[in-house]
């Protein structure tokens, strides 16, 4: 194609997607479809490109770009992109509330005309005075504009005190970085709006706390997302009260900013208000609050998705309150690290409830007093409600840390906890054995807890520096251990506090190619073998590989070689295995 060709190919193209070929309206029935905001420019449609340009263009498969999103390139936000469908075609110009009398000097009362214009038109278009750099459009009485809006750079609608802007079609905002509400008036958007930026209503170099506050505010229809598109910095909490969900772009880290020269603030960076949420909260990163996020009481249905929180007294705080509960949260933590608590769990006098709630916290690590603790009263009930952690590696280990912690003044009841993978061990030398203090793993007063624990490395550890609790039928269990030495030194009165007896294994490399019909026998050395006699050892196969050996005897032969145990295992099948297979099972140890 010769270079005449292709600019006149262009120029067609441009010109349809102005929607002015042969004055062609855009008919596609996708026309009225408003998934996104605006940039304030003329948007594509399909159905008014040419046929033959469309089958000779191939179009980059980009996904519908959102503004504000992360690395969204900008050749994104042009108009060979379908970032928002068209709802009406033509200029702007002819949808102007100063067609219908509004004056946009911020002195006179713009609400009949913008009620005019949002009656007649299919868009409510907001232009700058002519020579203006600025325009305010004063709304002094309440209105409702059912039409989307269209917000140039430089103007600002102005709510009047006592007074409601209420918008139900979402908003066509050209300048992301400037406010376009102000006043001190209400604005409610609902209906058909999806997406509220902060910069709508204030563009702070620093403190953003009252644009994010008004925005979370702004959602009417228990429909909307506020998107945090940047860093963000607060002097206070910001509360949800499940009218609106917060989506944070990767980056869009939230800190402090201001106050005392802490480098901690002493207050929560979001707290849940009672109610229902319909729309999740995804938050990519917060830094150095007190608390990241509280959930207090009443909340319903809440789903929370948090990718790292980072210094502080508590990552998350479960405060149901006083005879209430928190039902059906489903909460997601990524990176929990650098805080007193992971998770803290308020008790009340008259008893709460956690229903229906799962948490599941990935990476719990420096963590210095609990991965979960109970404070308060009385700790909540719990039904068909948990924490699972996909590792808990608290490295530096310092005296006071559990896994699982209850400080409140009454038993903690019903609790279930899941650790998948114990990293940070127990590093301590045989001089300083058992030097930590007691209930590294669990401390305080239960009854009916289920908790498992996966062990990775826990060396060299006194039965009581793992459990010290007490109460009724609760389950400590040990599905798996990297290391026996965890259990060095226990008796067996102490051992079984764990109803789930641990199970430890091991791999082992065999000699030479293991007939069919024969047996082998393989020395294991662990610490078990100092107390526990050969009755009390059972063979568990790792049936995924080894499903065709069956254990003929096990021997305790520590009185020979100290910490040795002696398993013979019988090859059934009827193959040879050949050299140098490794071999992987394990030893259960029970009363």
């Amino acid at each position: 194609m010769n270079t005449m060709k292709m600019l006149e190919e262009a120029r067609v193209f441009a010109a349809a997607v102005d929607g002015n070929i042969a004055g062609e309206p855009a008919s596609s029935p996708e026309a009225s479809d408003s998934a996104g905001p605006s940039l304030g420019m003329a948007s594509m449609s399909y159905s008014s490109v040419p046929s033959k340009f469309l089958a000779t263009t191939k179009f980059p498969a980009y996904p519908a770009a959102r503004l504000g999103d992360p690395g969204v390139p900008s050749g994104l936000l042009s108009p060979l992109y379908p970032y928002q469908r068209a709802t009406s075609t033509g200029c702007p110009q002819q949808y102007s509330v100063t067609l219908r009398g509004a004056r946009g000097t911020g002195a006179v009362d713009d609400s009949p005309a913008i009620a005019r214009t949002a009656a007649a038109s299919a868009q409510v278009y907001f232009p700058l005075r002519s020579g203006a750099t600025s325009s305010v459009y004063l709304i002094s009485s309440s209105i409702t504009v059912a039409r989307p809006i269209i917000v140039p750079c430089g103007v600002r609608l102005q709510v009047a005190a006592g007074k409601t802007l209420t918008i139900t079609a979402q908003p066509r905002v050209t300048c992301m970085n400037q406010a376009i509400f102000s006043g001190s008036g209400a604005v409610k958007l609902s209906g058909a709006v999806r997406d509220i930026h902060p910069s709508w209503f204030g563009t702070p170099a620093t403190d953003a706390t009252a644009a994010v506050q008004r925005a979370a505010d702004a959602c009417a229809s228990g429909a909307c997302t506020v998107w945090l598109s940047r860093a963000t910095g607060l002097t206070r909490t910001i509360t949800l009260r499940g009218n609106a969900g917060v989506h944070a772009s990767a980056g869009a880290t939230v800190f402090p900013v201001g106050g005392s020269s802490a480098n901690v603030k002493p207050f929560s960076a979001f707290t849940m208000a009672p109610g229902t949420y319909p729309n999740p909260i995804s938050l990519s990163s917060i830094t150095s609050f007190k608390y990241a996020v509280t959930v207090n009481g009443g909340v319903k249905s809440a789903r929370v998705r948090i990718g790292s929180a980072t210094y502080g007294t508590s990552a998350l705080l479960l405060n149901p309150g006083s005879g209430s509960s928190i039902s059906g949260l489903s909460l997601f933590l990524t990176a929990c690290a650098y805080y007193t608590n992971c998770l803290e769990i308020v008790g009340s006098a008259s008893g709460a409830s956690l229903v229906n709630s799962v948490l599941r916290i990935n990476f719990a690590t420096t963590i210095y007093n609990a991965a979960v603790l109970f404070t308060g009263s009385r700790p909540p009930s719990f039904t068909r409600s948990g924490v699972v952690f996909q590792a808990v590696d608290p490295t530096p280990i310092s005296p006071p840390f559990s896994t699982l912690k209850n400080a409140a003044t009454s038993p903690a009841s019903g609790f279930t906890l899941g650790v998948d993978t114990w990293l940070g061990g127990f590093p301590m030398g045989s001089s300083t054995l058992g030097a930590l203090s007691t209930g590294q793993l669990v401390k305080g007063s239960f009854s009916n807890l289920l908790s498992s624990f996966a062990l990775a490395n826990a060396d060299s550890m006194k039965s009581n520096n793992m459990w010290s609790m007490s109460g009724s039928s609760n389950i400590a269990s040990v599905p798996y251990l990297g290391s026996a030495g965890a259990i060095y030194g226990m008796s067996m009165t102490a051992f079984s506090v764990m109803s789930n007896v641990p199970v430890f294994y091991t791999s082992v490399q065999i000699s030479s190619s293991w007939k069919a019909g024969t047996s082998q026998s393989f020395l294991i050395y662990t610490p078990l073998a100092r107390w526990a006699p050969t009755s009390s050892f059972t063979f568990v196969p790792f049936r995924q590989y080894n499903i065709w050996l069956v254990c003929t005897k096990i021997e305790n032969r520590n009185s020979i070689t100290r910490n040795q145990l002696r398993v013979t295992l019988k090859n059934v099948s009827k193959s040879t295995i050949p050299y140098p297979m490794l071999m992987r099972f394990g030893l259960q140890v029970g009363f």
